[in-house]
């Protein structure tokens, strides 16, 4: 899903018609996603809430309203497969739907940061999937995500700075931007929700000693 999403950003580069049809098909993947996960809702209030699980409440939560919001300002603006876009044309709903969308993917990056070690676990047993390289390679990622944070002005976009977002140049680094700016997004994430154990864990120690 999440290659398809980075695709749905590519407006610019995959024109109008293909932009509508990979919004469908993402909508689409995320009613699944969200159906395998019934399990999930269901036991959302149940339970005990720790730190970690309460930021992933709040991120899968306003990913569902983000996703209802894209749906629905995306076939309003459609000009190609809903045809409303001759009716509703106006700079305020793209500009909604754009800003949306950016919101989106910072979202579904911090979800993948707050899953990052499930993922993990499911993934085949080889020494480049290994634990310690995938930090590594996080790390290294972490000055790529900055820059092109800052390259894609990233809080432009998040902040309405943006109304639509034009690209110039190579396709490829396009997608590479945005690929390092979700690993970014997904390794704060990951780091921010580990911090209560790690406070928890000194502090044990510190008892300990004493």
């Amino acid at each position: 899903m999440f290659p398809i999403l980075l695709t749905a950003l590519a407006f610019r580069i995959t024109g109008g018609l293909t932009h509508e049809w990979t919004g469908i098909f993402a909508a689409i993947l995320f009613l699944i996603h969200n159906i395998l996960n019934l399990r999930w809702h269901k036991g959302v209030l149940k339970g005990r809430f720790n730190f970690k699980r309460l930021l992933n409440t709040a991120v899968n939560f306003s990913l569902v309203i983000l996703a209802a919001t894209i749906l629905s300002t995306g076939i309003l603006a459609s000009a190609h497969i809903f045809g409303f876009g001759n009716y509703f044309n106006g700079m305020e709903l793209r500009q909604i739907h754009s800003v949306s969308a950016y919101w989106f993917l910072i979202g579904v990056s911090a979800h993948i940061g707050l899953h990052w070690d499930m993922i993990l676990a499911r993934m085949p047993r080889c020494a480049f999937l290994s634990e310690k390289i995938a930090r590594i390679a996080l790390l290294l990622i972490l000055p790529f995500g900055i820059w092109a944070w800052i390259e894609r002005n990233m809080t432009g976009k998040l902040f309405l700075g943006y109304s639509f977002d034009f690209h110039e140049g190579c396709a490829t680094l396009f997608f590479f931007e945005n690929l390092v700016i979700a690993a970014l997004v997904a390794l704060l994430t990951r780091l921010v929700s580990k911090i209560p154990d790690i406070i928890f864990s000194k502090t044990k120690k510190q008892k300990e000693k004493k």
